[in-house]
């Protein structure tokens, strides 16, 4: 039984690995100072507020999680690789105030 558990355990770890590996090729890393999209859950924004948002990276954490901050301020919660994709250049990352913002409020002022 255990051996049968210890299988079950690195079949899990192999397939945790493989699925690492695949979101790794299909979402690249993104440097700091590039422009990201992303789009914005219907819940976080009213019927007139734009589907997307424009952002830079600001910084990227040990974990692999961003930094994103808007013209208005910094977005308040950080985002991963696969919630954005990479942009043309229209956000300076020294034109981004130090503020806290939430995303519906990025939303809404965007609009």
């Amino acid at each position: 039984m255990n051996t049968e558990r210890e299988g079950a355990n690195s079949g899990q770890e192999q397939q945790a690995q493989r699925m690492v590996s695949l979101s790794n090729s299909r979402h690249p890393a993104v440097d700091i100072g590039t422009n990201v999209v992303f789009r914005v859950p219907g819940l976080d924004r009213g019927r007139l507020a734009p589907r997307n948002v424009l952002a830079v990276v600001i910084d990227v954490n040990s974990s692999g999680l961003y930094l994103l901050g808007t013209k208005e301020g910094l977005l308040e919660r950080l985002y991963s690789r696969n919630e954005f994709t990479a942009a043309d250049n229209f956000i300076e990352a020294h034109d981004v105030p130090s503020s806290s913002l939430s995303l519906r409020s990025a939303s809404m002022i965007t609009s």
